[in-house]
């Protein structure tokens, strides 16, 4: 089977530099399009890093062992004309080649090792699309909100993603994070990639955003930035299983368990899943000795038969969480560690026009030392209505597809909150009608109704 086009630009965004920054333009521009979470040529998704490093039908478009092997460098110098030439141009659409400075890059960018940070999603883009004016006011638009609105970065590998919507004078909302400029008054005490905010050094500063006239100035705080802090089995463990799967109902948070091991369900008997996990099993499931040879690392990446499948990626966040714990001793946690005391999942609601509309939620965790985290990769997500409004169980980006509401669900640690979200026609005729309120009930009615598009009946 051919490999899709847009898998090989996918590679290219990742290898560049030390960061996916040096492709993302061409990744968005000729891949993503065809390679998403809706749409996934060839088996193929190069939106996400994990999804793009497992490859497609064709296997995986990159070979960091001899980059000049891989199947992206290939389909890319091919002649124009040859049939898995890459990117493909069709009746429907004309695609430009890679130009040799994009396939320099690209090739580079491999070489390099094709890093890509997971809490990094890459969305198709236009390459005829031209950057928003930020000094030119939109009539249309009535407001952007940013997600969190503070942040407090608390310890080196702390960190904080953005999220910006833009809501218009008929309350639609749409995701413009990709689109606004970002600048921090003092660059030397964070950094941003893409719109995730990294510590540098102890401050506090400001982020500035501007969009279409419009903008907005976020508060940061960094806090003890030169400290690591030590990898937890209740604070890091535990959420990597209940992001991956693990800890759930149909696997080994069952009541009898999945193939002989059994954990709590989502994590709510830390003390149990530590003595399950490092004592139970003849065999061990912890090698402290060759931490890499640990079945707690081999089974979740596939080397070694698992029930389950493969969970993640050896060079994924999660499976260097587990081998760091193991590495430590696989300690249990001081009794004075800090817990979640709660959850706060954001935007509390939007509205979307037409299908394909995507929007990310960020969660984030408050901690009962006062600090907080953005756990918004280390979350479970579902959807009430996965015909009006899906929702991707791992990155937590909702899409519209018919009209309709959904109540989306995120999980931390043993914690559940959610947003709701309305899906309406793309172009449907409506004006607002004149409703005069009788109480302060009637005015969210009409609000509500409002926003679904519904002209009530007239009075009997």
């Amino acid at each position: 089977m051919k490999l899709p086009t847009f898998l090989f630009l996918a590679a290219l965004t990742l290898g560049a530099s030390a960061s996916i920054t040096a492709v993302r333009d061409i990744f968005e521009h000729s891949c993503v399009e065809c390679h998403n979470a809706e749409k996934d040529k060839g088996g193929l998704r190069m939106d996400v890093r994990a999804s793009f490093l497992k490859g497609g039908d064709s296997g995986s478009p990159i070979d960091l062992k001899t980059p000049d092997k891989s199947e992206l460098l290939r389909r890319v110098l091919l002649a124009h004309d040859d049939d898995e030439f890459m990117p493909p141009s069709s009746k429907k659409k004309e695609r430009k080649p890679l130009t040799q400075e994009e396939i320099n890059r690209l090739k580079n960018w491999i070489t390099k090792g094709a890093k890509w940070d997971e809490k990094i999603t890459l969305k198709h883009r236009e390459r005829s699309a031209t950057k928003e004016d930020y000094s030119k006011a939109d009539p249309n638009l009535a407001s952007i909100a940013v997600y969190p609105t503070s942040i407090t970065l608390e310890t080196k590998r702390d960190f904080h993603r953005l999220i910006i919507l833009a809501t218009d004078k008929n309350a639609v909302t749409r995701n413009v994070t990709s689109s606004v400029k970002f600048t921090i008054a003092d660059p030397s005490l964070t950094r941003i990639e893409g719109s995730t905010l990294f510590p540098i050094k102890d401050g506090a500063t400001t982020v500035n955003i501007a969009f279409r006239g419009k903008e907005l100035t976020v508060p940061v705080v960094v806090k003890d930035a030169a400290k690591d802090r030590r990898v937890s089995f209740q604070q890091d463990v535990i959420p990597v299983f209940t992001a991956a799967g693990c800890n759930t109902g149909a696997c080994h948070g069952s009541a009898r368990g999945q193939d002989g091991f059994m954990i709590s369900l989502f994590g709510y008997d830390p003390k149990g899943d530590y003595q399950r996990v490092t004592r139970e099993f003849a065999g061990r499931r912890i090698n402290l000795a060759l931490p890499e040879e640990s079945l707690l690392l081999t089974k979740t990446i596939g080397s070694v038969p698992h029930t389950g499948g493969k969970l993640f990626e050896k060079d994924s966040a999660f499976y260097s969480t587990l081998l760091e714990w193991i590495k430590d001793g696989a300690s249990y946690d001081p009794a004075e560690i800090a817990l979640p005391i709660k959850i706060e999942v954001e935007p509390k609601e939007f509205l979307l026009e037409g299908s394909g509309r995507k929007i990310p939620l960020t969660v984030k965790a408050t901690y009962s030392d006062g600090t907080d985290r953005d756990v918004s990769t280390l979350s479970n997500y579902t959807s009430s209505n996965d015909n009006s409004i899906s929702i991707d169980a791992s990155s937590g980006i909702s899409s519209s597809k018919t009209q309709g509401e959904a109540f989306l669900m995120a999980r931390f640690h043993t914690f559940t909150e959610g947003s709701m979200a309305i899906v309406i026609p793309d172009g449907l005729k409506y004006s607002q009608p004149k409703l005069e309120p009788l109480n302060y009930i009637d005015q969210h009615v009409h609000n509500k109704l409002h926003k679904l598009r519904i002209i009530p009946s007239e009075i009997c």
